[in-house]
Formats: structure tokens, C-alpha cells, sequence
């Protein structure tokens, strides 16, 4: 416990409450900063973490004006999904003008069955996307499968569930080999995503460098070992990780499936208003009444967060003959007897723009 001898010579910046009685939390004198324990051996939602991760920016320097931004993802949407569900949940947040990120798996498999079921083979799904999209929606790839041995959205990727660790055959060609089927398949849909998201947030360190190598945006919660129990939570954007990526928090969790309420949602949202520059961020699962995803949008904004469109970002997404941007960026592509494709979408996702080179290139292109 801290106490304070000398009030001319240090201040209390944070206190912490316990049994009635308050104790000096987080002190300061001068660029000397004392914190009561240690807060990152446990950090939640709606932890005293919150206080550590606002006063990093003083002991930092890295002040600036509070921005809350809040963002909500629909999660697991694969070919197995029903459009309908997924055009209700688009008019919705549309209504509430909410911009939003769809997460989508294009191949959904189950072993058991000897399923296996691509996005291109259900137009319907494809369609309902572009619907999304047409009103706010970013995609965000969601893994290939999400399934390791076992059902696409309840099993891992890239991680080993049984052996908690990563899979026996994680290598950089199984990874990438994964990652170039999956794009080519979005492509393939006219589904283009512009962000990704780990497949229940767990993969090793080196699956995190190959797909760092395909996007330089995700959405999640990341492992900082390769250890189940080290799950990085962080409230605020960040620029640039160990990997090179900026990654969008999602900090709040989800609607529940069996009982959907949205009560610790928005606890969890107003107590990240402590963090200057805190995101209020959740999932949803397509299939879950609607009403409660109202409720949540609704409540967050009350809260006075505003709710971000990711593709106001720079977000990068490479393929081995392709590359998706939003907002601005210095791009080069290599080719190899291909014609060259350029196409422009408004925020619609609507084709504004589009041109096709009249010869063969070879080497690099680039675009700025």
C-alpha cells in the first residue's frame, strides 16, 4: 500500500477503494510513477487496467484530445449463414447509422459429414454481403476454414485445441497456402475484405509474421506468446504491433448466444471511458435476436463513443497478383504476363471507375 509523506512532493493521480476505505493507487513526483501492484497481471473489461492504460499517455507524453470510438462485428458469417438474417442485421445498423465489420469464413467444413461448402456455391450469401457492404459494412477474412480437425466457427484454425498450443503442421507454407485459398475464393465471390481476424483469437507467433505479410489491419485479441493464457488485451487502437500491423481492439466481448442481454456490454463501455482515447468494441453472432444488437448500438452511443467505418482507414490487403486498399497508400504489385485491372468502389461498395491495361506486363507495379 502507498502513502504519501510528503503531498508537496508527490500527487495521487488515481485512488483505489476497498472495504470504505480509500489508498492512494497511482502517485507521480516528477517523471517518477508509482502504481499500488501490478496491473497487467490481470486485465479486463472492466478492470482498474483501465486507469494504467490512461495514464500511459502521461507517461509517455503522448497527450492529445479525448476521441472514443466504438465498432461492431458480426461474426462467423460463412456459406452456411441465412441471407435473410444477414440483410436484417445490414438494415438495421443502417437505420442507426452504425458502420459496421462482417466477419467471413469462405469455406465452411464439417469432417463428421464430409461437408464442405464454398462462398461462391451459395450466390445468395454472396449477395446478402454485398448488401452489407452497400450499407456500411467492411469484410473482415475470418481465417479459411475456422477449423482445424474439426466444425467451421467451433473449432480453431490455427491452434491445436487439444493440445493447447499451436497445430502440429504450423508452418509459414501451410499458413500462406491457407491464407492465398481463402482470398482467392472472396475474389472469387466479389466479396473483397479489407481486414482480418484470427479464428477465436489464437495462433502463433509465426502464423502472426505470415499474415502480417497479407493484411495490415486486423480486429481481435492476440496471443503475446504462444500460450493460450497470455491473451493481449488492449482499449485503444493500436498504430503498429511487434508485427507491423495496427490492430482495431475488441474489448467489450459479445452478446450472449443462450441468454443475449447487453447489460455487461455497456457497463464494460462506460467503464473504458476512463482511457482517453478508449474504444467500445463488440461482436455479434448473425443468428441472435436483433433486439439486443439495437440496444447495444443504441447504448454506446448514449455513452457519447461514435462509432467508426474501419474503411476510413489505410487498410492494406495483399495477394500474390492482387492488392484491396482503402484510404491512401503506396502499393506495388508484381505481375507476370498479366494485364493489369484497376477498379474503384464509392463506400457503397459500388463500381465508380475501372480500367484494363491493353498489353501484358511483367515486373512490378506500382500505385500511389
Amino acid at each position: 500500500m502507498l502513502r504519501i509523506v510528503d503531498p508537496q512532493r508527490a500527487a495521487v493521480l488515481a485512488v483505489a477503494e476497498a472495504a470504505g476505505a480509500t489508498f492512494p493507487y497511482v502517485v507521480r513526483s516528477g517523471n517518477w510513477w508509482v502504481i499500488a501492484d501490478n496491473p497487467l497481471a490481470y486485465a479486463g473489461p472492466a478492470d482498474r487496467y483501465l486507469a494504467f492504460a490512461d495514464i500511459l499517455h502521461d507517461v509517455l507524453d503522448e497527450n492529445h484530445p479525448p476521441q472514443r470510438s466504438a465498432v461492431i462485428r458480426i461474426e462467423d458469417v460463412n456459406p452456411l449463414s441465412k441471407a435473410e438474417q444477414l440483410r436484417a442485421i445490414a438494415d438495421l445498423l443502417s437505420a442507426e447509422h452504425v458502420p459496421f465489420v462482417v466477419a467471413v469464413i469462405p469455406f465452411y467444413v464439417e469432417p463428421r459429414k464430409d461437408v464442405r461448402v464454398a462462398l461462391s456455391e451459395r450466390p445468395e450469401v454472396v449477395a446478402a454481403l454485398q448488401y452489407m457492404v452497400a450499407r456500411g459494412g467492411a469484410v473482415a477474412l475470418h481465417g479459411s476454414t475456422h477449423q482445424y480437425k474439426g466444425e467451421t466457427g467451433v473449432d480453431f484454425e490455427f491452434w491445436d485445441a487439444a493440445r493447447q498450443g499451436p497445430i502440429g503442421d504450423d508452418t509459414e507454407a501451410g499458413v500462406a497456402e491457407r491464407i492465398e485459398a481463402a482470398l482467392a475464393e472472396m475474389f472469387r465471390s466479389g466479396v473483397y475484405p479489407v481486414l482480418w481476424e484470427t479464428p477465436h483469437y489464437a495462433a502463433s507467433s509465426l502464423d502472426y509474421a505470415v499474415l502480417a505479410r497479407y493484411f495490415t489491419t486486423a480486429m481481435e485479441q492476440r496471443l503475446a506468446l504462444d500460450d493460450a493464457r497470455t491473451s493481449f488485451y488492449f482499449p485503444f487502437f493500436v498504430k503498429r504491433d511487434a508485427y507491423g500491423q495496427q490492430i482495431i481492439p475488441e474489448n467489450l466481448g459479445y452478446v450472449p448466444l443462450a441468454t443475449p442481454t447487453v447489460d455487461h456490454l455497456l457497463r464494460a463501455a462506460s467503464a473504458n471511458l476512463v482511457v482517453r482515447d478508449g474504444f467500445a468494441s463488440a461482436f455479434f453472432h448473425p443468428f441472435v435476436d436483433l433486439a439486443p444488437l439495437r440496444e447495444l448500438v443504441r447504448g454506446v452511443k448514449k455513452l457519447g463513443y461514435t462509432y467508426l467505418d474501419v474503411k476510413t482507414l489505410t487498410n492494406v490487403v495483399r495477394a500474390q497478383n492482387k492488392v484491396v486498399v482503402t484510404g491512401k497508400a503506396d502499393v506495388k504489385l508484381s505481375l507476370t504476363g498479366h494485364y493489369l485491372a484497376e477498379h474503384f468502389f464509392n463506400e457503397q461498395g459500388a463500381p465508380v471507375e475501372e480500367s484494363v491495361g491493353s498489353r501484358r506486363l511483367w515486373g512490378e507495379v506500382e500505385r500511389k
